[in-house]
């Protein structure tokens, strides 16, 4: 489009790329930033307000000559005998092939409302039964089978990542990948673009109708943010696992291990983050993620195996921290931990108790749940009154200080990762039993 200020010529381009029915289309139109005005064509008008004078100007460039505020009538002719008489006559021809549909077929037409609603669940009674205490095996993959859990109760459910769905565990198994050959395929494939998965996932979710999931590595989150950030703003539930959650990728190395991004996603209003500690936190967290209607969720998942604990329980996941190492007979201290680092905790309150010293283990899978929920809560699972705290997490502290306090301390990942098998890494970095014993004792 020559003149971006010719409407016939936008209308006829607009026409034109609706008749393609398989390519995107591309409308470049040449326009003056800020064009009648007398700073026009300069970035003056672009951050500052035109003022009355120069912005009556402008107007009658476009030969707009009426007072402040007026809204000529002709306008509101145009608008009702265009597009409120378009918008009655397309949602009559909708409303009655709905009708006819729900006609033919009562059941789907029952489904495809529910799916236009958002009206997903995700009951995972029967699954969480092969994950019993001793189970083991990395969440990530866990995370698979939930994503054919929820593909099979929710039809509309689709799922996808930003390339190596190999690795990263996303793929509805037995299922086609989508593209303009295929639409009944529930596979998305966005190729190595983390931005443009997210971007689009928004707009399928805008369009309603089909829940999305889509992931990568948890390090890669950084060229997701922006879009992921406007997901939170308009509060739509779309739903991120994220695998290799930690310096435990080992080899891969520094530009593999994640170390910051757990805090940024965090940051983000709306979006709550989910890091399971076994397979039952992870079966709650995909069910968390499939029922919200208006939260994004990120759930971070491990590459390691990870052994299931007798304690652990979906309800306590819905709470987004639980106690699940009761103290025996009184409270020295508390050890809160998050994802793979919880069984770590478990381990070192067992020798501690051989000491004498008697703590309480919390699992804290979503600080934003936690959060959500009443002072009386908070204060069962981190009473005021035991300061003596440590943090756990394979990440950067970075916000753990707010539950540890001035008193407590943090056992975390403040500088970049190293290339090493994942247990040595593991090892260097201080995430032993050991030092979690040392750490408790030197906070009493």
């Amino acid at each position: 489009v020559k003149d971006g200020n010719d409407i016939n010529e936008i209308q006829k381009a607009i026409r034109k790329g609706k008749k393609e029915l398989y390519k995107p289309t591309l409308i470049i139109v040449n326009t003056v930033i800020g064009y009648g005005s007398s700073n026009q064509g300069t970035n003056k008008v672009h951050g500052n307000p035109l003022g009355k004078e120069d912005g009556k100007n402008a107007k009658l460039s476009y030969g707009f000559d009426h007072e402040e505020f007026y809204v000529p009538e002709e306008v509101y002719d145009d608008f009702a005998n265009t597009c409120i008489k378009r918008g009655k006559n397309r949602f009559n021809k909708w409303s009655r092939l709905l009708k006819e549909y729900e006609k033919a077929y009562p059941e789907l037409a029952k489904e495809l409302q529910r799916a236009i609603n958002g009206e997903y669940s995700l009951d995972i009674e029967e699954i969480t039964k092969k994950y019993v205490p001793g189970f083991n095996d990395a969440t990530r993959n866990t995370s698979l089978e939930l994503i054919q859990e929820a593909a099979k109760q929710n039809p509309t459910f689709m799922s996808g990542t930003a390339d190596l769905a190999c690795s990263t565990k996303t793929e509805i198994i037995g299922e086609n990948s989508f593209s303009v050959e295929n639409y009944d395929g529930r596979n998305l494939v966005f190729g190595i673009r983390e931005f443009a998965m997210v971007a689009m996932m928004n707009g399928i979710t805008l369009h309603t109708g089909i829940k999305v999931s889509a992931g990568g590595f948890l390090v890669f989150s950084d060229y997701f943010k922006a879009a992921l950030r406007m997901a939170g703003l308009m509060e739509l539930p779309i739903i991120i696992p994220l695998s290799h959650d930690s310096i435990a990728v080992g080899e891969d190395g520094p530009t593999h291990q994640p170390v910051e991004q757990l805090v940024m996603l965090r940051s983000i209003p709306n979006v709550q983050v989910l890091r399971p500690a076994d397979a039952v936190e992870t079966a709650a967290s995909w069910k968390i993620a499939m029922e919200s209607s208006k939260n994004p969720t990120a759930i971070i998942l491990t590459r390691q195996n990870v052994a299931t604990m007798e304690q652990t329980s979906c309800d306590g996941v819905s709470k987004g921290a639980y106690i699940v190492g009761k103290e025996v007979n009184k409270l020295d201290a508390i050890i809160i931990a998050s994802g793979s680092e919880v069984s770590l905790a478990m381990e070192a309150k067992t020798i501690l108790l051989n000491e004498n010293i008697d703590v309480r283990v919390v699992s804290m899978p979503s600080m934003e749940l936690f959060e959500k929920q009443d002072d009386s809560y908070k204060e069962m699972i981190l009473p005021k009154n035991t300061r003596a705290r440590l943090a756990i997490e394979m990440a950067s502290d970075f916000g753990w200080h707010k539950y540890v306090g001035l008193d407590g301390k943090t056992m975390s990942v403040n500088t970049f990762g190293a290339s090493a098998p994942a247990d040595v890494v593991i090892e260097n970095y201080g995430f032993t039993v050991n030092n979690v014993v040392k750490n408790i004792k030197e906070i009493l």
